[in-house]
This record gives C-alpha cells, sequence and structure tokens, in this order.
C-alpha cells in the first residue's frame, strides 16, 4: 500500500490520495508524485491549482471505513492530556472498533513506547487492521483479535476500555496497570458509567472522575454569529482514576 497524501484544491476541498496516483476531479486532473516532498504545490491540465501535504490523523480517520462509531476528537484529546500519556508509555486498549484511537494512543507513545489493542469481532478487526496500516508507519501498535478477557499479563501506563460494557472489566484490568498509570472507560449510557466509577471507588483508585466533554461551534454569518443549528450535543461518558498502592 502506497504512503497517502492529503491534496486540498484551490476552493478547499480535501482528497486522501495514494502516491503514485491519478487524482480526477471537475476543475482538472492532477498527477500525485510517487515519491512527494510535500508540501507541494500541484497544477491540474485546466490550470488550477492544489496543495499537497502529509495527512494528520484527523485527516485521515475523516476519510477511513468506520464499521463502528469513533470518539470525537474532544475526548480523545482530553483523555491523552488528563492521563498524560507520553513517549515510551504502554497503552492497552480494549474495543479496537476502527482503530482511531488506536492511532491517536500510536502518536502520543511514539517509537520507544506500545500499543496493545484488543478486537474481539473478527470483521471489524480486519476493518481497523487495514485503518492502522493505511497510515502507515505505525511500527508500535500491536492488534490483537481477542477479547479483552483473554488478556495476557501486559503491563501498562494506561488502561482504555471502550466497550458496551466497561465496568465488567475493570476489576480484572486494574493489575495490569503500573502503580501511578490510570484506567480509562468510555461509556455510552451514564448508568454504566456510574457502575464503571463505583468499581474504581471499591478498587480504591485515586484522583476519581466522571465527566462528559462538550463542544458548541458557531455559525458566522454577515447578518450575525450564533451557535449553530444542527451538532453533536452529547458522545459519551468518560470515568477514570490512578491506581494507587493496592
Amino acid at each position: 500500500m502506497n504512503p497517502k497524501m492529503l491534496v486540498i484544491d484551490e476552493r478547499g476541498k480535501s482528497f486522501l490520495v495514494e502516491t503514485g496516483s491519478r487524482l480526477e476531479t471537475d476543475i482538472g486532473i492532477f498527477e500525485i508524485p510517487p515519491e512527494p516532498d510535500p508540501p507541494t504545490v500541484l497544477n491540474s491540465h485546466l490550470d488550477h491549482s492544489a496543495l499537497m501535504v502529509r495527512p494528520g490523523i484527523r485527516d485521515y480517520i475523516e476519510s477511513m471505513s468506520r464499521p463502528t462509531r469513533i470518539l470525537h476528537f474532544e475526548d480523545i484529546g482530553y483523555i491523552i492530556a488528563r492521563t498524560g500519556v507520553r513517549p515510551g508509555d504502554t497503552v492497552i486498549e480494549a474495543g479496537t472498533g476502527s482503530g482511531a484511537t488506536t492511532l491517536y494512543f500510536s502518536a502520543a507513545v511514539g517509537a520507544e513506547g506500545e500499543v496493545i489493542t484488543y478486537e474481539r469481532r473478527a470483521d471489524i478487526f480486519e476493518v481497523a487492521n487495514e485503518n492502522i496500516a493505511g497510515f502507515g508507519g505505525l511500527d508500535n501498535v500491536s492488534s490483537r483479535n481477542r477479547d479483552i478477557a483473554e488478556a495476557g499479563d501486559e503491563i501498562a501506563n494506561l488502561v482504555f476500555l471502550d466497550l458496551a460494557d466497561p465496568s465488567s472489566q475493570i476489576e480484572r484490568m486494574a493489575g495490569s496497570i503500573l502503580r501511578g498509570g490510570f484506567l480509562v472507560a468510555y461509556a455510552p449510557f451514564i448508568e454504566e458509567a456510574k457502575r464503571c466509577f463505583s468499581a474504581l471507588s471499591e478498587l480504591r483508585f485515586m484522583d476519581r472522575e466522571m465527566c462528559e466533554i462538550s463542544r458548541c461551534e458557531y455559525e458566522i454569518r454577515h447578518a450575525g454569529t450564533r451557535p449553530r443549528s444542527t451538532q453533536t450535543v452529547h458522545t459519551g461518558y468518560i470515568v477514570m482514576g490512578r491506581r494507587g498502592t493496592l
């Protein structure tokens, strides 16, 4: 699979394309070099221009296959910032899904770190692996087509549970976290989030928190500025805690 480039034409329209390919648009055909040196300005055969750059994770995620829902960017960013994941850390992820969170964890832990991600459904696992491979250069990701309940003796700085019932795995995974490390659960319903928080309390995790992250987008028009009429008002509940002395 050839590396992919992000091409943004003069109108601001974006395309994710493989190197060495041709991009056919209504403003002309752009030839994508086999060995690009971005950022580069390309010209179509109709003399229109486009900027070619290396895609960021967000650029890639917005175009990849999504067999499952993905966490919103504000949730992923908060989890990484709040837990302090850094280069050299190890992250265990339960519920690879489409692989979006995996990509961000991979970038956060760097080449010296490792992301071990579990996905029990074979069909979703296959798509996630294609998505991860398509981004390229992720030698620090180990993908496993198994239930997190079958996890071995891996030890991590962060355990992330993106499951329908993350509370069912908290007690089992608590021992896989280094002291001072975090367990984070992502729950779609508040009742499950409360069960996660109670489980962390019973295990005497410190620095416990249950929250949801919201974002308000605005429309800016000549007549005035106001919140957008249609936007996401809820994503999921984030529950986390830091392992202490137990």
